[in-house]
């Protein structure tokens, strides 16, 4: 899998709450991105609540960093 399969805006529809997120302030760490794959295959939406994660400041940019998946999201 290439490093950049999910960077690109085009190919995961993210959003929180009722928000549309731009993906590039939305990265995910080792163990969320082992999970993407369903989404990226099927186009599946991924909602932000149904994911844990946290806010952080990059370089003057707030970023939301998603770390895994929740318990209850798992069966999507």
């Amino acid at each position: 899998m290439s490093k950049n399969q999910f960077h690109a805006g085009n190919k995961l529809n993210i959003l929180g709450g009722d928000k549309e997120n731009i993906s590039t302030n939305v990265c995910f760490t080792g163990n969320a991105i082992a999970l993407l794959n369903n989404y990226a295959a099927t186009g599946t939406t991924i909602h932000l609540d149904d994911w844990d994660g946290y806010n952080e400041l990059r370089s003057g940019s707030l970023y939301y960093i998603v770390t895994d998946i929740k318990n209850a999201a798992i069966s999507v």
